[in-house]
Protein backbone atom coordinates (compact mmCIF):
# COMPACT_ATOMS: atom_id res chain seq x y z
CA UNK A 1 0.00 0.00 0.00
CA UNK A 2 1.05 3.90 -0.38
CA UNK A 3 1.28 4.18 3.06
CA UNK A 4 -0.14 2.52 6.19
CA UNK A 5 -3.32 4.57 6.20
CA UNK A 6 -4.54 4.04 2.73
CA UNK A 7 -6.67 1.08 1.44
CA UNK A 8 -5.67 1.62 -2.13
CA UNK A 9 -2.27 1.19 -3.96
CA UNK A 10 -0.82 3.41 -7.34
CA UNK A 11 1.09 1.94 -9.61
CA UNK A 12 2.51 4.04 -12.82
CA UNK A 13 3.99 2.98 -15.46
CA UNK A 14 5.36 4.90 -18.46
CA UNK A 15 5.26 3.24 -21.96
CA UNK A 16 7.48 3.46 -24.19
CA UNK A 17 9.81 2.12 -26.73
CA UNK A 18 12.07 -1.17 -25.45
CA UNK A 19 16.27 -0.74 -26.24
CA UNK A 20 17.79 -3.90 -27.76
CA UNK A 21 19.66 -5.08 -24.48
CA UNK A 22 23.68 -5.87 -24.41
CA UNK A 23 24.37 -8.99 -24.17
CA UNK A 24 28.40 -8.26 -24.44
CA UNK A 25 30.17 -10.70 -22.47
CA UNK A 26 33.82 -9.13 -20.20
CA UNK A 27 37.03 -10.88 -20.99
CA UNK A 28 40.31 -11.06 -18.91
CA UNK A 29 43.85 -12.23 -20.33
CA UNK A 30 46.70 -11.97 -18.82
CA UNK A 31 48.72 -12.01 -22.09
CA UNK A 32 51.91 -10.17 -20.92
CA UNK A 33 52.41 -9.09 -24.68
CA UNK A 34 48.84 -7.13 -24.52
CA UNK A 35 49.54 -5.69 -21.05
CA UNK A 36 52.89 -4.19 -22.14
CA UNK A 37 50.74 -2.71 -25.56
CA UNK A 38 47.72 -1.25 -23.61
CA UNK A 39 50.37 0.54 -21.42
CA UNK A 40 51.64 2.52 -24.62
CA UNK A 41 48.33 3.00 -26.38
CA UNK A 42 45.12 2.22 -25.74
CA UNK A 43 43.79 3.53 -28.66
CA UNK A 44 45.15 0.80 -31.06
CA UNK A 45 43.52 -1.77 -29.04
CA UNK A 46 40.48 -0.96 -31.28
CA UNK A 47 41.04 -2.53 -34.57
CA UNK A 48 38.69 -4.99 -35.95
CA UNK A 49 41.74 -7.49 -36.48
CA UNK A 50 44.86 -8.62 -33.96
CA UNK A 51 47.70 -6.36 -33.85
CA UNK A 52 50.94 -7.89 -36.02
CA UNK A 53 52.13 -10.82 -34.02
CA UNK A 54 49.74 -10.40 -31.35
CA UNK A 55 46.61 -12.65 -30.62
CA UNK A 56 43.29 -10.95 -30.01
CA UNK A 57 42.46 -11.15 -26.63
CA UNK A 58 39.46 -8.58 -26.29
CA UNK A 59 35.88 -9.30 -27.59
CA UNK A 60 33.68 -6.63 -29.67
CA UNK A 61 31.24 -4.95 -26.07
CA UNK A 62 29.39 -3.75 -29.00
CA UNK A 63 26.83 -6.65 -29.51
CA UNK A 64 23.00 -6.28 -29.25
CA UNK A 65 20.98 -9.11 -28.17
CA UNK A 66 17.57 -10.07 -29.65
CA UNK A 67 15.97 -9.24 -25.91
CA UNK A 68 14.01 -6.03 -25.61
CA UNK A 69 14.81 -3.52 -22.30
CA UNK A 70 12.04 -0.96 -21.10
CA UNK A 71 13.61 1.96 -19.44
CA UNK A 72 14.30 1.63 -15.79
CA UNK A 73 13.28 5.14 -14.78
CA UNK A 74 10.95 7.63 -15.63
CA UNK A 75 13.04 9.53 -17.37
CA UNK A 76 13.33 12.12 -20.26
CA UNK A 77 10.86 12.80 -23.13
CA UNK A 78 11.51 14.89 -26.33
CA UNK A 79 9.14 17.73 -27.76
CA UNK A 80 6.94 16.31 -30.14
CA UNK A 81 7.09 13.04 -29.00
CA UNK A 82 3.61 11.35 -27.50
CA UNK A 83 3.78 10.53 -23.44
CA UNK A 84 2.24 7.28 -22.72
CA UNK A 85 1.58 6.22 -19.19
CA UNK A 86 -0.86 3.02 -17.47
CA UNK A 87 -1.59 3.68 -14.14
CA UNK A 88 -3.15 1.10 -11.71
CA UNK A 89 -5.12 1.30 -8.75
CA UNK A 90 -4.68 -1.83 -6.70
CA UNK A 91 -7.37 -2.77 -3.44
CA UNK A 92 -4.94 -4.27 -1.39
CA UNK A 93 -7.39 -4.61 2.05
CA UNK A 94 -9.25 -7.43 2.81
CA UNK A 95 -12.71 -5.16 2.43
CA UNK A 96 -14.52 -3.71 -0.64
CA UNK A 97 -13.67 -0.33 -1.03
CA UNK A 98 -16.23 2.08 -2.56
CA UNK A 99 -16.15 5.28 -4.74
CA UNK A 100 -12.67 4.49 -6.29
CA UNK A 101 -11.86 7.64 -8.41
CA UNK A 102 -8.18 8.28 -10.30
CA UNK A 103 -7.76 11.74 -11.57
CA UNK A 104 -4.94 12.40 -13.94
CA UNK A 105 -3.41 15.53 -14.86
CA UNK A 106 0.04 16.86 -16.57
CA UNK A 107 1.07 19.99 -15.25
CA UNK A 108 3.69 22.64 -16.29
CA UNK A 109 4.49 25.79 -15.30
CA UNK A 110 1.98 27.53 -17.27
CA UNK A 111 -0.53 25.03 -17.77
CA UNK A 112 -2.77 21.96 -16.31
CA UNK A 113 -4.29 19.62 -18.32
CA UNK A 114 -6.75 16.71 -16.79
CA UNK A 115 -5.90 13.62 -19.28
CA UNK A 116 -8.27 11.53 -17.17
CA UNK A 117 -11.08 10.72 -14.22
CA UNK A 118 -11.94 6.85 -13.79
CA UNK A 119 -13.84 5.51 -11.22
CA UNK A 120 -16.44 7.78 -9.66
CA UNK A 121 -18.81 7.35 -6.82
CA UNK A 122 -20.41 4.14 -7.87
CA UNK A 123 -16.89 2.09 -8.71
CA UNK A 124 -15.89 -0.66 -6.21
CA UNK A 125 -12.95 -2.32 -5.50
CA UNK A 126 -12.85 -5.83 -4.26
CA UNK A 127 -10.14 -7.02 -2.38
CA UNK A 128 -6.93 -7.96 -5.14
CA UNK A 129 -8.87 -5.88 -7.90
CA UNK A 130 -7.64 -3.31 -9.90
CA UNK A 131 -8.95 -0.34 -11.85
CA UNK A 132 -6.19 0.81 -14.85
CA UNK A 133 -6.39 3.52 -17.31
CA UNK A 134 -3.69 4.47 -19.74
CA UNK A 135 -3.41 8.10 -21.04
CA UNK A 136 -1.54 9.55 -23.49
CA UNK A 137 -0.20 13.27 -24.21
CA UNK A 138 1.89 14.84 -26.79
CA UNK A 139 4.17 16.98 -25.85
CA UNK A 140 4.07 20.77 -26.77
CA UNK A 141 6.15 22.74 -24.31
CA UNK A 142 9.85 22.03 -22.87
CA UNK A 143 11.29 22.24 -19.13
CA UNK A 144 9.88 20.31 -15.98
CA UNK A 145 6.77 18.65 -16.25
CA UNK A 146 4.88 16.56 -13.70
CA UNK A 147 2.16 13.58 -14.67
CA UNK A 148 0.07 14.20 -10.76
CA UNK A 149 -2.72 11.45 -9.93
CA UNK A 150 -4.92 12.14 -7.13
CA UNK A 151 -6.92 8.65 -5.67
CA UNK A 152 -9.97 9.49 -3.46
CA UNK A 153 -12.36 6.56 -2.25
CA UNK A 154 -14.60 5.83 0.77
CA UNK A 155 -13.59 3.84 3.90
CA UNK A 156 -15.86 0.97 4.31
CA UNK A 157 -17.83 1.07 7.71
CA UNK A 158 -15.88 -1.87 8.79
CA UNK A 159 -12.65 0.43 9.44
CA UNK A 160 -14.00 3.82 9.95
CA UNK A 161 -12.62 5.12 13.66
CA UNK A 162 -13.91 8.87 12.76
CA UNK A 163 -17.70 10.41 13.25
CA UNK A 164 -19.80 9.78 9.70
CA UNK A 165 -19.09 13.77 9.28
CA UNK A 166 -17.45 16.88 10.35
CA UNK A 167 -18.12 19.43 11.72
CA UNK A 168 -17.85 21.42 8.18
CA UNK A 169 -20.02 19.04 6.78
CA UNK A 170 -17.36 16.96 5.02
CA UNK A 171 -18.01 13.45 4.77
CA UNK A 172 -14.90 11.96 7.10
CA UNK A 173 -14.86 8.21 5.36
CA UNK A 174 -13.69 10.06 2.20
CA UNK A 175 -9.69 9.53 2.06
CA UNK A 176 -7.49 11.13 -0.76
CA UNK A 177 -4.11 10.68 -1.61
CA UNK A 178 -1.81 12.12 -4.46
CA UNK A 179 1.31 11.28 -6.19
CA UNK A 180 3.59 12.86 -8.44
CA UNK A 181 6.19 11.76 -11.07
CA UNK A 182 8.28 14.72 -12.59
CA UNK A 183 10.09 14.60 -16.04
CA UNK A 184 11.66 16.87 -18.58
CA UNK A 185 10.60 17.34 -22.20
CA UNK A 186 13.47 18.47 -24.07
CA UNK A 187 14.73 19.77 -27.72
CA UNK A 188 14.76 17.59 -30.25
CA UNK A 189 18.68 17.08 -30.86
Amino acid sequence: MDSPNNLLALKVMRVSRPGLASSWQPFFTSSPSLSAHATESILSLQGQTPLPGHPKTLRDLTHASQLLTLPSAFGAIQLGETFTSCLCVNNEAKVDVEGVTLRIEIQTATTKLQLAEVGGSDKTLGPTEIMETIVSHEMKELGQHVLACHVSYRLPSSVRHKPESTAEGADASVQTFRKYYKFVVSAVL
